[in-house]
């Protein structure tokens, strides 16, 4: 997911691999971790706390202007999405 994220920002031309730029790699990260829980057998109050978590990791980078909210969103459906295709492929 990370090697992604790094890619994307190379290519995109904004912000450091480790700063800013599209997509935000906080946000692919943390909604990769919430939908990895969400997709467990795990129980609600759990995978609505890990989801609360990667909301608040997401709208930080917003609040702080290190990212703009279509690179936070960017950043969220990247990690929840190359996850859910991961967990459909081996899961």
């Amino acid at each position: 997911m990370i090697l992604l994220v790094v890619l994307l920002k190379a290519w995109a031309g904004r912000g450091t691999p480790l700063e800013g730029g599209m997509p935000s790699g906080h946000a692919a990260f943390a909604f990769s971790v919430a939908t990895t829980v969400a997709l467990a057998p795990v129980g609600s109050v759990v995978m609505l706390l890990t989801l609360s978590l990667a909301v608040m990791i997401a709208h930080s980078r917003i609040y702080m202007g290190i990212h703009s909210v279509q690179e936070v969103l960017a950043g969220a459906m990247l990690g929840a999405g190359v996850t859910w295709v991961l967990h459909l492929c081996f899961g």
